[in-house]
């Protein structure tokens, strides 16, 4: 009996124990579902506060924008500047490396405000080397941007002159080699002609040629000029054309390709 008991008090201390242990979780578990939700919450809140101060700022902006009157200059399709450019270009320029023309001298935008400095950005699009027949050295440039009063715009723009010279496409080409004879083949310095002994020995001077003789001299002359015409189409193949070099600070003259607005400061 006295075993009994013993045993009963045992199993009840167990169960008292485990009951209380079983409290400790529960109530653990409430602790960590309320920070869990306390965690949420704050989360969802950060997250509402954060779409409210964006919306608020958006606002703002809307608000701002919509009060401010900004004041803009139109420059018209085809307007011209005269630039130079700020480094050497050649047929063996890297494709892509940049390009900077200023104008030379400052360009009044409005008549009511002070002449501005102006400066054009692009860049080398495309080179083309000196090949057989001819065809000489090109490159083309391509405009990208413009700074007006430190503010760059995107502009379409087109290079219209080098040096006087018309250009086409923004494409700057040397001038195509030429034979015109086959006297030039073997000795470019020849002056591009049949020597005149071959067409009038006389020329404007009083002739000393026998008369018998003038007919076979410009037989002759037309045999060559023939020769000429029908070889020199052939031999032009042999010949390599020109390289083109643009020296710094070389004068340029660029148009406007659209019309475009800048900021009146």
């Amino acid at each position: 009996m006295k075993h009994i008991v013993i045993y009963v008090g045992i199993l009840l201390s167990l169960f008292i124990q485990l009951s209380a242990f079983a409290e400790n979780i529960q109530e653990s578990t409430d602790n960590l579902t309320k920070l869990k939700t306390a965690y949420l919450g704050n989360r969802l809140y950060e997250k509402e506060m954060r779409e409210k101060a964006a919306a608020l700022e958006k606002e703002s902006i809307n608000t701002i924008m919509t009060n401010l009157e900004l004041d803009t200059i139109k420059l018209e399709k085809g307007r011209r500047f005269i630039v130079i450019c700020d480094r050497n270009i050649n047929n063996n320029s890297i494709e892509g490396i940049p390009v900077k023309f200023e104008s030379v001298q400052k360009e009044y935008i409005a008549y009511d405000k002070q002449p501005s400095k102006i400066i054009f950005q692009g860049i080398v699009e495309k080179t083309s080397k000196p090949k057989r027949g001819g065809k000489s050295g090109k490159i083309k440039i391509k405009l990208e941007k413009i700074t007006i009063d430190s503010i760059t715009y995107p502009v379409k723009a087109l290079i219209s002159k080098i040096d006087n010279k018309n250009v086409y496409f923004n494409t700057i080409g040397a001038a195509p080699c030429y034979l015109s004879n086959l006297a030039n083949l073997t000795n470019p310095a020849n002056d591009g002609i049949i020597h005149s002994s071959y067409k009038d020995p006389c020329g404007a001077q009083m002739c000393t040629t026998a008369v018998f003789k003038k007919p076979f001299i410009y037989m002759g002359a037309a045999a060559l000029q023939a020769a000429d015409l029908m070889l020199m189409p052939f031999a032009a193949l042999t010949k390599k054309g020109n390289d083109i070099n643009i020296p710094l600070n070389t004068y340029f003259e660029i148009k406007l390709d659209k019309d475009m607005y800048v900021l009146n400061l």
